[in-house]
C-alpha cells in the first residue's frame, strides 16, 4: 500500500486539476458573453442608426419607382438575434430578452410592411395607378424601433456597463 503522502499529493493534483479547469471553463464563458454581448450591442447600435437615418428617408407617400429603391433600403434585414439564437443571450436578464425579441419582431414587421407596400406599387403600376402607403405609420414605427433599442441598451448598460464603454470606445477610435 502506498504511504498517505502519495495518496493525498495524488489527491490534490486531482483537486489542483478540478479546479484549473473550472475556472478555464468561466473564462470561456465570459470571453463568449463578453464577444456575444458586444454583438448585441454592435446590433443594438446599428438599429438606433439605421432607423434614425430611415425614419426621416422615407420617400413621399405617393410612391414612384425611387421611392420604392428608398423602401426597399428602409428595410433593416435580419438580425444578429432572433428566437432561433435564445440561447445565445441567456446571460441576459428575462426582460432584457423579451426586449430583444421585441424589438426582432417590430424590425420583422416594419420589413414585411415595406414588402407589401412595394407589392402594392408593383400591382398598381401594372394597372397605370398610383399606390399611396402611410408614410407616417412607418416613421411611428421606425421611431419605435429605434426607442426599443435605446431602451434596450439602457438596460444592459447598466447590467454591462464595460460592454457599452467597450462599444463607445470603439466607435470613436
Amino acid at each position: 500500500m502506498a504511504p498517505w503522502w502519495t495518496l493525498a499529493g495524488i489527491a490534490f493534483g486531482a483537486a489542483l486539476a478540478w479546479i484549473s479547469g473550472w475556472l478555464a471553463e468561466l473564462r470561456r464563458e465570459r470571453v463568449g458573453q463578453r464577444r456575444l454581448g458586444g454583438a448585441l450591442i454592435g446590433e443594438l447600435l446599428n438599429i438606433q442608426q439605421h432607423y434614425g437615418f430611415a425614419s426621416v428617408e422615407l420617400p413621399p407617400q405617393e410612391l414612384d419607382r425611387s421611392g420604392v429603391i428608398q423602401l426597399e433600403l428602409s428595410q433593416y434585414g435580419d438580425t444578429v438575434f432572433s428566437p432561433k439564437t435564445l440561447s445565445d443571450i441567456g446571460f441576459l436578464s428575462p426582460n432584457e430578452i423579451l426586449s430583444i425579441m421585441q424589438i426582432y419582431l417590430v424590425i420583422r414587421n416594419n420589413d414585411m410592411s415595406i414588402r407589401h407596400d412595394i407589392k402594392q406599387y408593383n400591382k398598381m403600376e401594372e394597372l397605370g395607378s398610383s399606390h399611396i402607403y402611410d408614410r407616417s405609420l412607418m416613421a411611428r414605427r421606425m421611431q419605435y424601433a429605434q426607442k426599443l433599442a435605446a431602451s434596450a441598451l439602457g438596460s444592459i448598460g447598466t447590467r454591462y456597463p464595460d460592454l457599452i464603454r467597450r462599444a463607445q470606445r470603439e466607435r470613436h477610435v
